[in-house]
């Protein structure tokens, strides 16, 4: 199959695929065509990230021809197990107490009502029983009772440089957005969770963060109450000294969150004053600390974030998150200069939160996404 761009080359970590089509296990090949194609592949992932999928700048590799078939193998082929017993959003101990009268050992089964939540998809496949290979597969997919394992990831493009200033056009989540990220826990879940999108400015000292100012957008709970309800909002946050009651600065802007399409995000420092502007709301927010007064970031920063390992990052294979149009000022004031050299793009866990270029193969933009997403509602 022919290669016609880079935004129709896959990359496909491959477990191992059962069925009419056998692919060698741990493999790693190129898959080029239509996207629709990897739509179908998408349906048939093996669940708790065995298989993952992202898009990728490399050049095109071998394409294996048993690809296509395996396109078609069912996500029921793959195994249902994911280890929520209960139907709670997380696999904790309530779900272990639940195993002992799961247990069919290698050679049993037929399973009893709810106990394939504990036969996983494993390297022989599910097998019909609830064995030590499944109580394996058990243990990795353990959560923190709720769902909810605290610890931000992300993934993140830096430029490092002297930096007073960062600007970017960030795809919104809104109302028809395909790609509105889903928080652990659920919705009876009051557990603290975000998925956020930002541009923003950060001094380190030692590779370790100290200050930062950024703004963006975050689909969040439990940052400003204690209840249940999930808010969408745009935000400002400075961080301009170690004491957090007197040198954090954060505000949600009030009301719903940016609509569908892009929106630019931009935050300004000035003598020690932190300006943020969104679209055409120019300095909706400032923020003055004499944390700033004498110092620059040392890097610009556009990141995706997450406040829990199994909220979502923003984004979907099929409707990435895009950071466009980046711009920067390195050192004082003046006009934005549009980021010209390759950036560095990290993320917390390449089998977790996919990175790729942007849609028009741009220097100054990329895109992000969860390889495995939170089913939506």
């Amino acid at each position: 199959l022919p290669c016609p761009d880079s935004h129709n080359r896959w990359y496909i970590k491959w477990g191992q695929v059962t069925g009419a089509a056998q692919i060698s296990p741990r493999g790693a090949y190129s898959l080029s065509g239509d996207p629709m194609a990897v739509a179908d592949f998408r349906r048939a992932q093996a669940l708790e990230g065995r298989t993952t999928m992202k898009r990728s700048s490399h050049a095109c590799g071998v394409v294996i021809g048993a690809i296509a078939a395996a396109l078609l193998v069912s996500q029921a082929a793959l195994g249902q197990g994911n280890g929520d017993y209960d139907g709670d959003f997380d696999v904790d101990g309530d779900d272990f107490f639940n195993w002992a009268g799961c247990m069919t050992g290698p050679a049993g089964g037929p399973l009893d009502p709810g106990c394939d939540a504990f036969d996983f998809y494993t390297n022989s496949g599910p097998d019909g029983n609830v064995d030590m290979a499944d109580f394996w597969a058990f243990q990795r997919a353990a959560t923190a009772p709720g769902g909810c394992t605290p610890g931000k990831k992300y993934v993140c493009a830096i430029q490092f440089g002297p930096a007073t200033a960062g600007y970017g056009q960030i795809s919104s989540m809104s109302v028809g957005y395909g790609g509105i990220p889903q928080l652990c826990g659920g919705p009876t879940s009051a557990i603290l969770a975000a998925s956020v999108a930002w541009v923003g400015v950060i001094e380190r000292v030692g590779g370790v963060s100290m200050k930062w100012a950024q703004t963006g957008y975050s689909r969040f709970r439990g940052l400003t109450d204690n209840t249940t309800n999930v808010f969408y909002r745009r935000f400002a946050e400075t961080q301009a000294g170690p004491n957090m009651q007197t040198d954090f600065d954060r505000i949600f802007f009030p009301g719903a969150g940016p609509g569908s399409g892009y929106h630019s995000y931009a935050c300004i420092l000035f003598f020690g004053t932190w300006y943020f502007d969104f679209d055409s709301d120019l300095q909706w927010h400032t923020f003055d600390h004499p944390g700033w007064a004498t110092i620059t970031g040392t890097s610009n920063d556009w990141a995706g974030e997450i406040f829990n390992k199994e909220d979502d990052m923003p984004g979907r294979v099929d409707q990435p998150c895009i950071f466009k149009n980046l711009k920067f000022i390195h050192n004082g004031i003046g006009n934005f200069t549009p980021v010209s050299q390759p950036l560095l793009v990290n993320t917390s866990d390449e089998n977790e939160w996919g990175e790729g270029p942007g849609p028009g193969g741009l220097v100054n933009e990329f895109e992000i996404w969860d390889i495995v997403p939170i089913p939506s509602p």
